[in-house]
This record gives C-alpha cells, sequence and structure tokens, in this order.
C-alpha cells in the first residue's frame, strides 16, 4: 500500500551537518544535531553523525529510545526536561539532559544511584524568551544546591531563546551566559566543559563573528536537515535546502469555479475561508494527503505553476490553472516543506518515509555476495528487510551466495549469529554484538591487496539500518557508504 511519501535524502542532511560543524568549530564550538523534526529517525541521527556533531539531542524518550536501540553510540542529549514520570527511562536512553528544577534534578539522581551510574545535567538558564531555565540570579544558589547531589555531574549551562517569545540570541544575552559559566567555575571550583548558546537562531553571530567568547556548544536542527531561516545568508549558500520532497497522489483532477458557492459559514476547523481571487474556472486537484499529516502552509510546489488552496483532514486542493492537462487523476504532486510541516509529516504513520542516498543515479559497479555460515538464514533475513535496496544506492549489487567467488568485482560476506563461531571471528566489545570479518576476494590476497574490514550483525535479528554505527571508529572507509556495509 502506497499514499503520500516524503523522500529524505541522507547525503544532503549529512553535508549540511558537516558545512556547520566546520564553521562552528572554527570558533571553538561543538554541536548537538537535534534530531526532534524527522520523529527521532535513526537514518537522519546517523547522518548527523557523520556530518560530525559530538551528540544526537531530542525532546523526546522515545526518540532517544529507538537511536539507542539502533546503535548509535555517540553522547544522547534529552534537550526537554523530563516529567518525574520519565525519570527512569531518562537514566536509561540519554547521557545528558536539559534541566532547571531541583526536584526533577534530585530524582534523576536518585535513580541513577540505583543504575549505577552517573548522569550528566546541562542547567537552563532563562535569558529573557520565558520558556525553560532559571533566572540568571538564582545560579549560583541552584548549582549550590546541585553540586551535592549524588548521581548527578553538572557538566555545563545553556539558553535557549527565540522559542516562544521570539527573544532572539544577542552578543548582550549570550555574553551574560558566559558570565555566568565564568562565576560558576571560580566559586565552585569545577569545570563546566559545555555552555550551549542555544539554537540555528544563534547562527548570525557566528558567521558575522560576534559570538561571545566562551560559547562552546549550539543545538542545531532546523539548519541542519533544512537550512531554514534564520540560517544566515552565507551559510544558506553552503547548504542544501532540499532534503525533503513530499510526494502526494492526484485523486481528482477537474475544472472548477475558483470560489465556493452557497451559505458560507466555518470550515472543519472553525475558521471562515476568504477567497478574494478573481471568479473564474481554473483546474483544480485534490492529492491525498491533509491537515492530519502535514501544515499546508508549510507546503510550496516544487513547479512554481502550482498553488496550494487549502487543506481538509485528509485533502489538499491544488490550483493547477496554468499548467493545462499536464497533471492529471493518477499522478503525482511534488513540495518542498517547511520547518513546522515537516514536524508532522515525519510523525504521521501515513506518511511513508523513504531514504535515499544521494538523488543521482547510481551503476552498480560490483557485488556483495554474502554467505550464511550455519543455517541461520540470516542472509534471506537482510535481504528481505532492505539491505539490497541501501547497497543498490552506494553503486553495488547484493546476492545470496553459497561459495565466495573469485572475481574481483565480487565481494564476500561471511554471515554468522552466533558469538564466537569460527576462531576467525573477534570477540564482540559487548554480548550483543557479533563483528564479522569482511574478507577480500581470494585474487586480492595474491595481489597483496586484502585489508581487514569488519562489518557487524546481532542474534537478535536486527535490520540493516542498525549497522552502520557500529564499525570500529579505526577502520577507514575504501568504499565510502553513507549507510555503513561495506568497509
Amino acid at each position: 500500500m502506497t499514499g503520500p511519501t516524503i523522500t529524505v535524502d541522507l547525503r544532503r542532511i549529512e553535508q549540511n551537518a558537516r558545512v556547520l560543524v566546520e564553521a562552528s568549530s572554527a570558533h571553538g564550538i561543538s554541536v548537538a544535531g537535534v534530531s526532534k523534526s524527522t520523529c527521532g529517525s535513526p537514518k537522519v541521527a546517523r547522518a548527523m553523525v557523520r556530518g560530525g556533531v559530538t551528540q544526537i539531542a531530542d525532546s523526546r524518550l522515545d526518540n532517544l529510545a529507538r537511536i539507542r536501540r539502533d546503535g548509535i553510540t555517540v553522547p544522547l542529549m534529552l534537550i526537554r526536561a523530563p516529567s518525574l514520570n520519565e525519570i527512569d527511562d531518562t537514566i536509561r536512553y540519554a547521557d545528558i539532559s536539559l534541566n532547571s528544577e531541583l526536584t526533577t534534578i534530585a530524582a534523576l539522581g536518585r535513580a541513577a544511584q540505583t543504575r549505577g551510574v552517573v548522569h550528566d545535567i546541562v542547567l537552563m538558564i532563562d535569558l529573557g524568551d520565558l520558556r525553560e531555565g532559571i533566572l540568571p540570579a538564582e545560579a549560583l544558589d541552584v548549582v549550590a544546591e546541585i553540586l551535592p547531589i549524588e548521581g548527578i555531574r553538572l557538566i555545563g549551562i545553556g539558553a535557549n531563546l527565540a522559542c516562544v517569545g521570539g527573544i532572539q540570541p544577542t552578543v548582550d544575552n549570550l555574553t551574560n551566559l558566559v558570565y555566568l559559566a565564568d562565576e560558576i567555575t571560580k566559586r565552585f571550583s569545577i569545570e563546566l566543559p559545555i555552555v550551549s548558546g542555544g539554537n540555528t537562531f544563534s547562527l548570525p553571530l557566528l558567521e558575522t563573528g560576534t559570538m561571545p567568547e566562551g560559547i562552546n556548544h549550539l543545538r542545531l536542527g532546523a539548519s541542519i536537515v533544512l537550512a531554514e531561516s534564520p540560517t544566515p545568508p552565507g551559510l544558506y549558500e553552503l547548504l542544501n535546502n532540499d532534503a525533503f520532497t513530499l510526494t502526494a497522489d492526484i485523486i481528482e483532477a477537474k475544472v472548477k469555479p475558483s470560489r465556493p458557492y452557497g451559505v458560507s459559514g466555518e470550515d472543519a476547523f472553525g475558521r471562515r475561508p476568504v477567497f478574494d481571487n478573481e471568479d473564474k474556472p481554473s483546474r483544480r486537484l485534490i492529492l491525498s494527503i491533509g491537515r492530519e499529516d502535514i501544515s499546508p502552509e508549510g507546503l510550496t510546489p516544487i513547479d512554481p505553476r502550482l498553488k496550494v488552496i487549502s487543506a481538509s483532514s485528509d485533502h489538499l486542493l491544488v490550483d493547477a490553472g496554468e499548467t493545462g492537462d499536464e497533471y492529471r487523476l493518477g499522478g503525482t504532486v511534488d513540495f518542498t516543506i517547511d520547518y513546522g510541516a515537516l514536524l508532522m509529516a515525519m510523525t504521521s504513520p501515513y506518511v511513508e518515509k523513504h531514504y535515499v542516498l544521494g538523488t543521482e543515479p547510481i551503476d552498480a559497479n560490483a557485488s556483495v555476495e554474502l554467505i550464511d555460515l550455519e543455517t541461520s538464514g540470516l542472509a534471506s533475513h537482510l535481504l528481505d528487510h532492505g539491505l539490497r535496496e541501501d547497497m543498490s544506492g552506494i553503486g553495488f549489487s547484493c546476492i545470496q551466495g553459497e561459495n565466495a567467488a573469485a572475481d574481483l568485482t565480487t565481494l564476500p560476506l561471511w554471515l554468522t549469529a552466533e558469538a564466537g563461531r569460527t576462531p576467525e571471528f573477534r570477540s564482540p566489545p559487548n554480548p550483543e554484538l557479533i563483528w564479522v570479518q569482511l574478507f577480500s576476494p581470494p585474487t586480492a590476497i595474491s595481489n597483496n591487496c586484502c585489508r581487514r574490514r569488519w562489518i557487524c550483525t546481532a542474534p537478535a535479528w536486527r535490520t540493516p539500518s542498525w549497522w552502520a554505527s557500529r564499525t570500529p571508529r579505526s577502520i577507514t572507509s575504501a568504499h565510502s557508504t553513507s549507510t555503513g556495509y561495506c568497509w
């Protein structure tokens, strides 16, 4: 069954992350990639990691749990303070959390002690936007109460701006944050490795070189995934703004009046629509998507001749009057989307998510042959769950075999679902993982071209998307894949 689809170009997201990470690191600033706009997609999170972000941040524990289960190993940051009902899961899934309530911090400490861990927190300071955070005047007193809490380590302070009150990051308010960090380190003789200066709205200060010295961390999401305003012009020119494409099916295409007729009243959402366009017949399209899935105000047709008219819960109306009969029943319409529409589309269960590694077609230039070391059926499982499609995106065909082929264009991969299956298998770094050696073809061995490469799977029948971040970091990529299958 198919329907509306959002196509996510992971390569463009990776490129955006790399541009922003490099621009930030030039000023001594590290970046947490915020994945909440994509409903905590592990593939998007992994693309950000490949682009150089040092943490993955999200506002929902369900998303962090999904990312952690998928095998991503960078620190995970919970950027919405946990409720008191979420304390245990916060300790379980988040390495760092942003907090402003002493009661919550104390509860996190108790839960961390129970699990035998230390939980890192960033204390949020309200610099005027009036969302989360303690007032600056309270900072030293609150820190004095946090430091004795066992199971808790205060690793920084941070601020959020522009999200609710529209108060913009400025040299003045971020200098105030740096001042507080300095006062805390002096008063209590501690280090604060994180002074988090906000989100995408802080990038204009970075571009103009006016970011206060001492801000060493940003939480970036919209700028990575969409290059959306307020990404400043200089950085915007270096970023891809087409990483997401929404496609919807045409379920009606007819010439109709431009204005509704009859007794006017409220629509299904309690509003009184106003149609001030010229009343003349025009070709109108109805698409199989609506407000239950997206915000129509956030859609821009890729074809500039099309115009979004309105939407009900499950119908989107588009004016196609300038296109003749080019768009017909059974066809599709493509859109770019803004941040609000992206949030809704990625959350909607009715919008299919399709991930690609760049839009340019890649011809298969080699094959990967999967060979089971026992009758586990692992090769068939992987091929049935997306490995073939993902490998084709990087120029490899993927086949199942019984014996390693001896030609240079086929790369055999032995698979097992049992730790310690044969002596040549390396001991796994933890009991859940199995590391499998990927041998070069026999002819390559004779030419002294053999490279030891590693790939992993697990007895729990993990899907291929789980593999990517599990490759040892010391191994460099001979074929950069963006999915993590072939090194």
